[in-house]
């Protein structure tokens, strides 16, 4: 796959994680995942928090019924070792998204390692509580790996930590060879899963949002490539769902200018050198209409069509063509100078009224434009005079006040009849 820009080799290269802290080995990448992944986390971690604790606290009935002489002594425990640091690792929940990147790890891993090693310390020393102590830390061991959203480093660190903590307390207190080896047994079996389980989950979430991110840039560049094909209103609308996209426009120019004696020079040029002359040159007139803030509709061979008006209204449509006309036409005239297009001049064609627009097609969209409008200003150009830009009444009407123009008289327009029309000449000068 590739994927803007970027190698599958790369991409395989980008997702290897660290052997021992699961961690990307990209740095890059490894900051974004925090800030994208663990930033977002912050509801699910105060959650998450907020059950231990209520567990962690709910267990006090269990030590009023299991171990009542003891029961005080746990409480107490419990309120003091427990209470404040995962009342603390709720509060981090809270916090602005980069501390808590920086900071929900450690307070999340010491909010589990202080009130299980004070737990230890105690069961080492009450006689009553140590037959029971091996299973409580087995189970704060497990929640630590599979409820805490630790990662697998620090989940693993909380584990053994409890580990040490239980085996040197009940060895100082000289526990019975019997209890202690369960207890290891017990606590060591415990963290070997644990760390399956949060090793399997902590690679699991990060290549998920490797996949996720190569589809958001894969989706993001199937967007620019609909955005490239259809205007951006457009794509914003099919992006949405509507379908189908039609409209009835009520007043657009339409323009379409041709190159003249291109085909000529084209036969005598290999593929290569037309197809980039083609592209320099196409690639100007896209330029200059998105200067104009006008929509390129698409070319026909080495024809160019472009409306004003469509898809975003605008009442001065019809003077942007024209100034959009000048500009294509000294475009060519200057490639012609500079010998790139030898001979070759344009010939273009204006006119204006309502029409109809949308988008065709399913393989290959298309935005199009459709009507008598487009008919005429297509029948402008192709009937018009090399090197001049003929318009149709309507755009006389509307751009005299602004514009210098040569009347034709009437000429025969196929499927039209005899039409009035003007050469567009130039500005008016003040």
């Amino acid at each position: 796959m590739r994927v803007g820009g970027t190698s599958p080799a790369r991409d395989d290269e980008r997702l290897r994680l660290a052997a021992l802290t699961v961690a990307f080995v990209d740095p890059a990448l490894e900051r974004e995942f925090r800030e994208r992944v663990v930033a977002a986390s912050r509801g699910a971690w105060r959650r998450a928090y907020r059950n231990i604790l209520f567990v962690w606290l709910g267990f006090c009935f269990w030590d009023a019924l299991v171990i009542p002489s003891a029961s005080h002594t746990l409480w107490l425990l419990r309120l003091v070792f427990a209470g404040p640091p995962l009342v603390a690792a709720i509060a981090v929940g809270f916090a602005a998204p980069a501390t808590f990147v920086r900071a929900s790890q450690p307070i999340g891993a010491a909010a589990f390692a202080i009130p299980t090693v004070a737990a230890a310390l105690v069961s080492a020393w009450i006689p009553a509580v140590a037959p029971w102590a091996p299973y409580a830390l087995v189970l704060t061991t497990m929640f630590a790996h599979a409820a805490a959203m630790l990662r697998f480093v620090y989940a693993s660190a909380v584990g053994w930590l409890v580990f040490v903590a239980y085996v040197v307390c009940a060895l100082v207190a000289a526990r019975p060879r019997a209890e202690v080896v369960n207890a290891v047994i017990w606590l060591a079996t415990a963290n070997l899963i644990g760390m399956l389980v949060s090793r399997s989950f902590e690679r699991f979430r990060r290549r998920d949002f490797f996949r996720q991110r190569l589809l958001e840039r894969e989706r993001a560049k199937s967007e620019r490539l609909v955005v490239n094909m259809l205007p951006e209103r457009i794509a914003a609308r099919l992006k949405a769902g509507e379908q189908p996209i039609a409209d009835r426009l009520d007043d657009v120019t339409v323009l379409f200018a041709d190159l003249v004696r291109f085909t000529v020079m084209a036969d005598r040029l290999p593929p290569e050198r037309v197809v980039a002359l083609l592209d320099q040159l196409f690639s100007t007139f896209d330029e200059l209409s998105a200067r104009h803030g006008l929509e390129k509709i698409k070319t026909m061979g080495d024809a160019y069509m472009v409306v004003g008006g469509a898809p975003e209204p605008r009442a001065d449509h019809t003077r942007a063509i024209a100034e959009l006309a000048f500009d294509l036409r000294a475009a060519v005239a200057e490639l012609s100078r500079s010998g790139a297009l030898p001979g070759v001049e344009l010939r273009l064609g204006m006119h204006c009224g309502p029409a109809v627009a949308g988008v065709i097609g399913h393989q290959k969209l298309s935005y199009d434009i459709w009507g008598d409008t487009v008919n005429v200003a297509s029948r402008m150009e192709s009937q018009g005079v090399v090197g001049a830009i003929q318009v149709s009444e309507p755009v006389y009407q509307r751009l005299r006040g602004e514009f210098v123009f040569e009347s034709r008289g009437q000429i025969e327009i196929k499927g039209k009849g005899p039409v009035t029309t003007y050469l567009l000449l130039g500005r008016k000068t003040k």
